[in-house]
C-alpha cells in the first residue's frame, strides 16, 4: 500500500506530464482508488461515493467525437469489446466544442467518468490527426443513427 499523504505532498500538480503519468498508472489499475479511500481518513461521504463511482464506472478507450450540441458533445465508443454506444460528455470548465476545434468526426482517446448526474472526461484527450473522406463520414452517421435508435444516448452512468 502507498503512503498517499507522504507521496502527494511532494507532487507538483501543475506538471501535466507528471499528471498524465499518474493518470496512466491509475487507469491501468483502478483498484488504487479503493486503496486510496482506505488509506485516507478525512474524505467526505460524497468524495468516497464519487471516487467509488470512478473506479467502478469509468470507460477508458477510443471514441469517435461525432457532434457537439449546445450542452455537451456526443462520443461513440470504438472499443472492440463494447458496442458502439453513444455518450453525452460535458467539459469540466468549458465545453468540449470550445477546446476541440477540429473538423468532425475525430477519433480520440480519453477516460469517461461519472460526475453527479453527467458524464465528464478525465481532462486528458488525445486526438488522432486523421481526416476522413465523405464515405467514412456517411458510414459514421449511419452507425450513429443505428446506435441512437437501439440504445439512445447515455447521459449518466
Amino acid at each position: 500500500m502507498v503512503d498517499y499523504e507522504f507521496s502527494l505532498s511532494y507532487l507538483d500538480f501543475r506538471d501535466e506530464t507528471l499528471l498524465h503519468e499518474i493518470r496512466e498508472v491509475l487507469w491501468k489499475s483502478p483498484k488504487l482508488i479503493s486503496e486510496f479511500i482506505a488509506a485516507v481518513d478525512d474524505l467526505t461521504q460524497e468524495e468516497i461515493d464519487l471516487l467509488t463511482a470512478w473506479e467502478k464506472h469509468h470507460i477508458k478507450g477510443k471514441f469517435m467525437l461525432i457532434k457537439h450540441t449546445p450542452i455537451d458533445s456526443i462520443f461513440m465508443c470504438l472499443e472492440k469489446s463494447k458496442e458502439a454506444r453513444l455518450y453525452a460528455v460535458k467539459g469540466m470548465t468549458s465545453s468540449i466544442a470550445s477546446s476541440m476545434k477540429r473538423k468532425l468526426p475525430v477519433v480520440l482517446e480519453t477516460v469517461l467518468l461519472p460526475f453527479k448526474d453527467v458524464i465528464i472526461y478525465d481532462s486528458f484527450i488525445t486526438a488522432n490527426p486523421i481526416e476522413f473522406d465523405s464515405e467514412f463520414v456517411k458510414l459514421t452517421k449511419k452507425q450513429y443513427i443505428e446506435s441512437e435508435e437501439k440504445y439512445g444516448i447515455v447521459a449518466k452512468f
